[in-house]
C-alpha cells in the first residue's frame, strides 16, 4: 500500500469535517490521487490526526476570483502537453496554492483565451472566434437569389389536346410541340381524366331516383293475430325454435316476438287473461312431467365409498388366487 502524503491527509480531514462518509472519502481520494484506499485504512488515518488535533491550514478558494493571464496560460499549457483536467487542478494548487475543482479548469480552458500565440490552435475560445468570424464574412457576401419562374397555365386548347390523347404517354408526345416537360403532361393528363370522372359520378348520382320506402301496416298485422294465435305464442313460444316459430305462425321472428312482448307488456284485461290462462298451462305441464330427483351428495359419496371397497376385495382376491397357483405349482 502506497504511504500517505500530507497532502492527502489534509484532504482526507478536511473531507470528513465537511460531512462526507468514509466511503465517499475513499473514492474522492482515487479520483483526485490515482490511490484505492480501504475503509479501514481511512478510517484510522483521520481518527490518528483527529487526535493529534492536526490543523487544516486555510486554503485560497478561487470560486469568484478572477483569473490571471498566467493562471489562464498555466491552465492551456498543461491540456497542451497532454495532462487530464484532474491532474491540472493539482498543478494548479502546487504552483498557485489555489484549490480549483474541474468545473473551474473547464471554465478557464473553453471560456479564456491563452496569450502565447503557439497555443491559439489548442484553445476553444480561440477556435470559437475564428469560426464566428468565418460565419460573419459569409453572411456579408452578396448572394444572388433565382428568381423562380411561376408555371404557365395551360389554355383552353392545351387542356382539349390533352384530354383528346387515349393514354399518358401518348400525352407526352406533344411536349415538343406545346413546350412542356413530358413528367408535366403525363400529370396534367391523369388530372383531367379524375376531374371528367368525378363529374360524370355527380351526375349519375344526382339522376337517381330515391328508392319507395315500404311501410308496413301495423293494423293490417295485428288484425291476423286472434286469440288461438296469442294463446299458443304464450304457451309455447320458448319451445320452439325460430324456424319452427316462422313456420307455424307465417310471420318473420322479429314481429313473433314483438307481439309476444306487446301482450306480456300489455294492460288490456283481455291480454291479461290470456297471459294469465298461458302461465295455468304451462303449470300443469310442469306437473305432469315426472320429476327426477338427482341423487344427494351424501348418497354419492357413500356408492363412492363401496366401489372403492369392492375395487379392493377384488383385487385381494386376485393376489390370493395367484399365491395359491404358486403354491400348487400351476402355471398360468
Amino acid at each position: 500500500m502506497a504511504k500517505w502524503t500530507k497532502e492527502q491527509e489534509i484532504y482526507a480531514l478536511r473531507s470528513k469535517r465537511k460531512g462526507y462518509s468514509i466511503k465517499k472519502i475513499g473514492k474522492l481520494m482515487k479520483k483526485r490521487y490515482g490511490v484505492n484506499r480501504r475503509y479501514h485504512s481511512i478510517y484510522n488515518k483521520i481518527q490518528k490526526l483527529e487526535e493529534k488535533k492536526t490543523i487544516i491550514p486555510e486554503v485560497k478558494s478561487s470560486r469568484y476570483a478572477k483569473y490571471t493571464q498566467e493562471q489562464i496560460d498555466f491552465v492551456h499549457l498543461c491540456k497542451f502537453n497532454g495532462m487530464p483536467f484532474a491532474r491540472i487542478s493539482l498543478a494548479f494548487y502546487e504552483q498557485f496554492g489555489i484549490e480549483i475543482n474541474l468545473r473551474q479548469i473547464s471554465y478557464v480552458f473553453y471560456r479564456k483565451a491563452p496569450a502565447d500565440e503557439r497555443l491559439f490552435a489548442n484553445a476553444p475560445a480561440i477556435q470559437k472566434e475564428l469560426a464566428r468570424g468565418k460565419l460573419l464574412q459569409e453572411i456579408e457576401k452578396p448572394t444572388k437569389k433565382l428568381k423562380r419562374k411561376a408555371p404557365k397555365k395551360y389554355t383552353k386548347k392545351e387542356i382539349d389536346l390533352i384530354s383528346s390523347c387515349e393514354n399518358a404517354k401518348e400525352a407526352e408526345k406533344l411536349s415538343s410541340i406545346l413546350k412542356r416537360s413530358k413528367d408535366a403532361l403525363n400529370r396534367q393528363w391523369y388530372y383531367i381524366k379524375e376531374k371528367e370522372t368525378m363529374s360524370q359520378d355527380w351526375e349519375t348520382k344526382s339522376k337517381r331516383k330515391a328508392k319507395p320506402t315500404v311501410k308496413k301496416n301495423i293494423q293490417s298485422i295485428q288484425e291476423e293475430w286472434n286469440k288461438f294465435k296469442d294463446l299458443d305464442l304464450l304457451i309455447n313460444f320458448y319451445d320452439l325454435s325460430i324456424d319452427e316459430a316462422t313456420a307455424r305462425y307465417g310471420f318473420s321472428y322479429e314481429t313473433i316476438a314483438g307481439r309476444l312482448e306487446h301482450l306480456i307488456n300489455s294492460n288490456n284485461p283481455d291480454n291479461i287473461a290470456l297471459v294469465m290462462e298461458a302461465t295455468r298451462v304451462v303449470k300443469g305441464r310442469k306437473e305432469q312431467q315426472p320429476t327426477e330427483t338427482k341423487p344427494s351428495r351424501r348418497q354419492l359419496r357413500k356408492e363412492r365409498k363401496m366401489a372403492k371397497k369392492e375395487a379392493r376385495q377384488k383385487k385381494r382376491i386376485e393376489r390370493m388366487e395367484k399365491r395359491l397357483k404358486k403354491l400348487r405349482g400351476e402355471k398360468k
